[in-house]
């Protein structure tokens, strides 16, 4: 359950930055479990980099790791989505191995 349009707004921007974060290449994975009356997605990227400095401000808005290119947008924006939708998002990272990135929504089984 949830707004369509807001939901596809917060994986395209997930997957952006994924790309972003990659610009020498790596793998994306992506997922959506069915967790009894909610549905955990998940997105892990691989890169190279340590972003775990930049964790704490990840969802400001401005904030942006890409300097000009970026305007530190998309994670405020998706973040403030998945709030609305009285879900939770949450963020690992380990340098090396990549970032996960996964939010759990309340969902409902059709009948």
């Amino acid at each position: 359950m949830g707004d369509e349009s807001e939901l596809r707004e917060v994986l395209i921007n997930m997957v952006f930055n994924a790309i972003d974060a990659m610009p020498e290449g790596g793998k994306l994975t992506l997922s959506a479990l069915d967790v009894g009356n909610s549905v955990e997605n998940l997105g892990r990227r691989h890169w190279r980099r340590h972003e775990s400095e930049v964790r704490s401000r990840i969802f400001d808005p401005f904030f942006t790791t890409k300097g000009t290119a970026g305007l530190g947008l998309g994670l405020a924006v998706s973040f403030g989505i998945i709030r609305r939708h009285e879900a939770t998002i949450e963020v690992e990272s380990e340098t090396g191995s990549g970032t996960t990135f996964s939010y759990c929504a309340p969902g409902s089984k059709p009948d």
